[in-house]
This record gives structure tokens, C-alpha cells and sequence, in this order.
């Protein structure tokens, strides 16, 4: 650190220590925060039918606030101006304060939080800031695991999304009472680093052995035996105990494995389709990734991202925990009709991103 001078309004002048030195660019700099914010996906008011825009929600604390940015398309660049600003937000009812404030300005937000299928759950805040929710939305007859089907208001709308009307809306987002005593929000889910054999204890290793019990009564054909599973201890993140994940597409939270099944295309490539789950938003993702490395000489990879609802990531996670080992390739030809069914769920879909990518 440096030594500089400093003069008093007194005209007394002070020697001061600097934590950093430019003479010699020495120091300790103390760096700047990241600004905490939440993508959001908008559509003009006057035309539903028009491409979607973005903007991003930036949060202040002291006083608590937001202020919104229209994001340039394409990019993660936002204009100077903030499009409006909502001063101390109240947490159980910041979804349709936003909503109604975007409406002034000519913008629909379009979110799970203005779904017909989403409710508010409790007051807690996930770590996104907002109050957290439940998917409604399912077209299977078991129940969806409170992991799967718990959603931030903020989350990015799936290919079910269905407005609600003014009507609804008077009712659909009531002042959300305190959770009851003893109830927790949404727990995280385990880590498969986390369960490591070498770091459980006996009882531990035995839990771990009802969950495989479970794992292969779910891969029975027996439907009131896969029903009777008890997805919530099944459920964990393969993605390891650091955050070193993939990013979110609308937070600045991380996405975490749940699930793969590695299968052989025609042309004999590696083709893996994987669950993802943010751990701030709870977004669900499929990923679908092609390996071309074996065959071409460019290095080629294929990969593409959907947005799917809580039931179909249950039905999806369904198939891979039916196939023992599926996320190895050794067995990948033996596997034709579990493609299909994953290349039928994905027709008509449109993708949230696709990549081609040659060379390492």
C-alpha cells in the first residue's frame, strides 16, 4: 500500500494510507461487486404475437428496490435508461407490482409467475428474491416431487405457459401467509459428491442402499410400483459439490445435473439427454448433445437446450432411471426405442439455444 496526502477542511494536511499504489501498482485493489440481477422474458402489450424481448431486474437493498432494463437482443447489453423502477417491493407481491408496472409501458411479463398453472407457495424467498411457487401444470397420474414442480415466479415460461386473465389475477396472487411452523422451503437437493462412499457413515450407507432398492423397483414395468416411488430421496444433483456448473439461461444461478441417458445415433455418435435444474430459479432444462468426435475429423458437437415443466422432467426422469447404467455409452445400441421416445417428446419444440461446434 502507498502513502498519500490528504488536506483537511481545516487546511491541516493529513498523511492517509492507500490500498492501492499507482506509482508503483502495488496494493491491494478492493475489486467491485457483482450487480445482482434476473433475466425476464417480455412481450409488447399491443402485439402478443411479436418476438419476445428481455429485460433484466436489477435489486438494491437499503432501501430495497429494483430498477428494469430493456436488454438489447442478443446480447447481454442493457440501455442507459432504466425502462422503470419499483421502490421497496414487497416481496409476496413483487410479481404482479412488476407485471402491473410493465403494463404502463406497454410490456406483458411473460413468466411462470403470470401462468395459470403457477401458485404462490409461502412467503420465503428463494435466492432469486422472490417469493417461491408451485408448477400446476402436469399429464401424468403420480404425484410431482416438491423438487421438481416448485418454480420462482421469475422462472422462464415452459411451452405451456397460459396467461392468467385480470379476473384470475385478483385472486391468483393473494397475500401469501407465513409457512406454517416447521415448515421448511424448498430443501436443497443431495450431491453425488457429497454421498461419496468414502465420506458416509454406516447409517448413511444404509439409506443409500433403499434408495438403489427404489431405483429398480422404479424400472419395473409394474406402474403402481414406479408410482409407490418416493422420488424425493431418489432425486440428486450429478453435477458434483462445487458450483462449477453450467449457468441459467434467465438467473445468475447455476444448473446442476439430475439425470442423463447416453444413446447411438444412426451414424453410430454419442448422443446424451440430460436434465438440468437451476438451483436459484429451479428452472428445468433438457439437454440434448451430440458427440461427432469419433467419427469426423472437425471435432464436431451438436448440442441444444429446451425448457420443459416440472411433470415432463418427471416423465423424462422416468425413462432414464428405467435404463440401470444409461448414462454409459457401452450399452448406448441397445437403447433405439428410449431415443425415440425422447426424439418424439422433442418434435414441434423449439429450442432455447443450438450450437455446432468444430475443434476443441
Amino acid at each position: 500500500s502507498g502513502i498519500g496526502n490528504q488536506v483537511t477542511e481545516q487546511g491541516v494536511e493529513e498523511r492517509v494510507l492507500q490500498s492501492f499504489n499507482l506509482a508503483t501498482m502495488s496494493g491491494i485493489f478492493p475489486g467491485t461487486r457483482t450487480q445482482v440481477y434476473q433475466r425476464a422474458q417480455v412481450v409488447r402489450a399491443d402485439d402478443a404475437m411479436a418476438a419476445r424481448g428481455w429485460i433484466q431486474v436489477h435489486w438494491y437493498e437499503e432501501p430495497r428496490r429494483c430498477t428494469v432494463y430493456l436488454a438489447t437482443p442478443g446480447t447481454d447489453a442493457t440501455a442507459t435508461e432504466p425502462l422503470l423502477q419499483l421502490t421497496v417491493p414487497t416481496l409476496e407481491n413483487f410479481v404482479p407490482q412488476l407485471g402491473s408496472a410493465l403494463q404502463r409501458v406497454g410490456w406483458q411479463l411473460v413468466t411462470c409467475g403470470t401462468c395459470h398453472f403457477w401458485q404462490p407457495a409461502h412467503a420465503n424467498a428463494t435466492a432469486a428474491h422472490v417469493t417461491e411457487g408451485r408448477c400446476g401444470w402436469t399429464a401424468e397420474s403420480q404425484p410431482i416431487p416438491l423438487q421438481l414442480c416448485s418454480q420462482s415466479p421469475l422462472a422462464l415460461r415452459c411451452p405451456h405457459w397460459n396467461p392468467t386473465t385480470a379476473r384470475e389475477e385478483q385472486s391468483f396472487f393473494p397475500s401469501v401467509p407465513a409457512p406454517a411452523a416447521g415448515k421448511p422451503t424448498t430443501a436443497p437437493l443431495r450431491r453425488s459428491g457429497e454421498s461419496a462412499a468414502v465420506r458416509r457413515t454406516q447409517w448413511q450407507r444404509f439409506t443409500g442402499f433403499l434408495r438403489r432398492t427404489g431405483r429398480a423397483i422404479a424400472r419395473t414395468p409394474d406402474a403402481h410400483k414406479r408410482a409407490a416411488i418416493d422420488w424425493e430421496s431418489l432425486l440428486e444433483e450429478r453435477s458434483g459439490v462445487g458450483a462449477g456448473t453450467e449457468p441459467c439461461f434467465v438467473c445468475q444461478g447455476r444448473i446442476a445435473n439430475l439425470g442423463a441417458l447416453t444413446v447411438a445415433t444412426p451414424e453410430d455418435d454419442k448422443q446424451t439427454f440430460s436434465l438440468w435444474r437451476c438451483r436459484s430459479c429451479y428452472t428445468l432444462y433438457l439437454n440434448n448433445w451430440i458427440d461427432r468426435w469419433e467419427r469426423l475429423d472437425n471435432l464436431e458437437t451438436e448440442e441444444s437446450y429446451y425448457r420443459i415443466a416440472p411433470a415432463e422432467a418427471l416423465r423424462l426422469l422416468t425413462l432414464i432411471y428405467q435404463e440401470q447404467g444409461g448414462e454409459h455409452p457401452n450399452r448406448r445400441h441397445e437403447r433405439t426405442a428410449l431415443r425415440q421416445q425422447f426424439l418424439d417428446f422433442l418434435v414441434s419444440r423449439v429450442p432455447l439455444s443450438h450450437q455446432v461446434r468444430q475443434g476443441r
